[in-house]
């Protein structure tokens, strides 16, 4: 279990009088009337009930539960359809027994399934510890938080009550269901920088593969020594040879991951902020395998920026950015060319994951091809593909014709793109993105090498 909860000690409310405090008052008020006017033994039995309530009442204004509650989770990062159980760990500090206690954790929306029970009623004595448990079944991806936990406490008689709430909050990270892994496919940016990476330079330098064989000079490892050719040598020469090893360099790439707008192919989980999620988080994490440095551009409802950086850890950073995708209405283009011009000036690839469904994402996706100064692969999930897959209407004849007009638009935009000098990949979601790419890996080689060439 993972222990996110940093206050543990509830804020409690002034104690709350039940229903059952006013009946016992008009009992004990009637009782005592009657004594003094119908029969006078009712007063005795008026005493012990005006008792019971001056000493609960004291009881229940002077004395504060002293409980600590705990939240643990059994993983801060899930993925959709992906079971988790939390913990909730309730301590009695005080020294009375608490007769009753409800305590109930908040629980996002979407992660509530079918088997998620986040209330509980027990009762804890001196010193005692409780654990109790509930499953989460998230339903959609993204960051969704626990919290706050509520608390009621009851005393034995069931006079008095306190609400409380403790302030904890945890924030749970659901990934999509499914990632696209690029494992086979290499992506290779063609302008590199001088750090180590995969890609394979065109000079010697660090790496496994063999380039070149030459003298010893002061400084080479000794490991480098190629024994047999320098016994080969003929004689008369003293010097060892050493060998040489292609250079393994990276590079610096930037992924622009474009939410759009609102569409309204809605397909359940398809939708494609969804796939954009999927194909970013894809490339990032085969970029960074090879150990290039990778930054992250959003945009829609909540634009963030990630500047670049290598690793797990930055890995970390851009998928949680990526979670936090959400469509909305903004000036694509301006966001891009500013953030790139500002904070990414020496990017040599630029991968534009977007369905490409409104003017600005396309405009934006024009706007990087000019100049030709990086190389620009677009990444469109095809949502016009993915909701005539799920269609359930498709004998309707207007429906059918509306879908291949906006097909055809589409592949009119896409070429106008190919046009500007973009590499453009298509790609309709009900295949895997693998299989997608390496259909486009002798385009995307191609592709490279003319850029390279007019570089």
């Amino acid at each position: 279990m993972t222990r996110m909860s940093s206050q543990t000690s509830p804020d409690w409310q002034e104690p709350g009088v039940s229903a059952r405090v006013y009946l016992l008052a008009v009992f004990a008020v009637l009782a005592f009337v009657g004594g003094l006017f119908v029969a006078e033994p009712l007063i005795f039995v008026s005493v012990p009930l005006f008792l019971l309530l001056v000493f609960t009442t004291i009881r229940a204004r002077t004395s504060l539960p002293n409980i600590e509650v705990e939240r643990s989770t059994e993983r801060v990062r899930v993925r959709v359809g992906q079971t988790t159980r939390v913990r909730l760990r309730v301590r009695n500090l005080g020294h009375r027994p608490v007769a009753m206690l409800r305590i109930r954790d908040s629980v996002h929306a979407e992660l509530i399934g079918q088997s998620t029970r986040s209330a509980f009623t027990s009762s804890l004595l001196p010193g005692e510890t409780k654990d109790f448990f509930y499953e989460l079944r998230p339903r959609s991806f993204g960051v969704h938080g626990l919290g706050p936990i509520v608390l009621m406490v009851q005393d034995s008689t069931g006079f008095f009550s306190r609400h409380g709430e403790l302030s904890s909050y945890t924030k749970l990270a659901v990934f999509p269901e499914t990632d696209e892994k690029l494992g086979h496919l290499a992506i290779r940016p063609r302008r590199t920088k001088a750090w180590p990476g995969e890609i394979a330079a065109r000079k010697a330098g660090a790496g496994m593969d063999y380039y070149n064989i030459r003298s010893l000079t002061p400084g080479d490892s000794v490991k480098r020594i190629n024994w047999r050719a320098s016994a080969r040598r003929s004689e008369g020469y003293d010097e060892f040879l050493v060998n040489e090893y292609v250079a393994e360099v990276g590079a610096e790439v930037l992924i622009i991951a474009d939410a759009g707008r609102a569409t309204a192919y809605r397909t359940g989980y398809d939708l494609p902020a969804v796939q954009t999620v999927r194909a970013a988080m894809s490339v990032a994490e085969r970029l960074l395998r090879d150990r290039n440095r990778v930054g992250l551009l959003t945009t829609g409802l909540s634009p963030r920026r990630i500047p670049v950086g290598y690793g797990r850890r930055q890995f970390d950073r851009v998928a949680l950015a990526l979670l936090e995708l959400e469509p909305g209405d903004s000036d694509v283009q301006w966001w891009v060319d500013c953030s790139i011009h500002m904070f990414y000036p020496n990017i040599s690839q630029v991968f534009f994951v977007s369905s490409l469904t409104d003017a600005n994402s396309r405009d934006a996706a024009a706007a990087l091809t000019r100049g030709g100064q990086r190389d620009v692969i677009v990444v469109s999930p095809n949502p016009i593909a993915a909701a005539r897959a799920d269609d359930k209407r498709k004998d309707r004849r207007e429906r059918q014709v509306a879908t291949k007009m906006a097909q055809m638009e589409r592949w009119i935009e896409l070429d106008r793109l190919r046009s500007a000098n973009a590499m453009v990949v298509d790609w309709a979601t009900s295949s895997s993105l693998e299989e997608v790419m390496e259909v486009h890996k002798t385009a995307l080689s191609k592709y490279a090498a003319l850029s390279a060439r007019h570089r």
